[in-house]
């Protein structure tokens, strides 16, 4: 009975102070976990005159990306997560100057497992939005063109953080396919995003 009421109480975040000892005895599971740090994209060049724009060689935008994690279960968070990446280089003969900035905003389930007290690898499933707009400069051709979308995004991945000391975490990776109905700019998109940085777990 008195493990069924600590469930309960974790589930709706009531206090435990008077739980018996068994229940006061059970591991501590932080109920947060803050992340930020670095994150980077693979994109790709656009390649071709006006009207027949094809994908070109890979290229990566990089930004920042930060979220925050809401205990649910020991092993089950619901996280909210929010990036943005951004890039500038050349697209190639027909295109010249090609400016990328991607916004994603995410949320869904991530499960995680405590594989000793200093290592903790996670998975999540993350479903939202992207924003996306594409500035690009036509060596030969029309006016220069920005390119503005939203769209549907799921991210599919996981990573590992490794203590440091107390409530600091090292992430040190975390890997991650974005997929969207297009790149921001007309072509099927399925991306790597690769982060790494500091969180905090209390």
């Amino acid at each position: 009975m008195e493990k069924l009421l600590l469930i309960v109480a974790l589930l709706l975040d009531w206090p435990t102070a008077g739980l018996s000892q068994a229940g006061q005895s059970a591991p501590t599971v932080p109920n947060y976990t803050v992340f930020g740090g670095y994150t980077t994209v693979r994109n790709r060049f656009d390649y071709g005159p006006p009207g027949s724009v094809v994908p070109g060689p890979a290229f990566y935008v990089s930004g920042w990306e930060a979220s925050i994690e809401r205990k649910i279960l020991p092993w089950v968070g619901i996280v909210a997560d929010v990036s943005q990446q951004y890039g500038a280089r050349s697209g190639g003969p027909f295109v010249g100057l090609q400016q990328e900035n991607q916004t994603f905003a995410l949320f869904g389930p991530q499960f995680s497992l405590r594989a000793g007290h200093s290592l903790i690898p996670f998975a999540h499933v993350l479903l939202g939005e992207g924003y996306g707009t594409v500035f690009l400069e036509y060596i030969y051709g029309p006016v220069p063109s920005t390119i503005k979308a939203f769209e549907f995004t799921t991210a599919v991945g996981g990573g590992a953080d490794i203590k440091i000391t107390g409530p600091v975490w090292l992430r040190a990776v975390q890997v991650e396919y974005l997929h969207a109905n297009t790149d921001f700019n007309g072509d099927h998109a399925t991306q790597m995003r690769i982060s790494a940085g500091i969180a905090f777990r209390f």
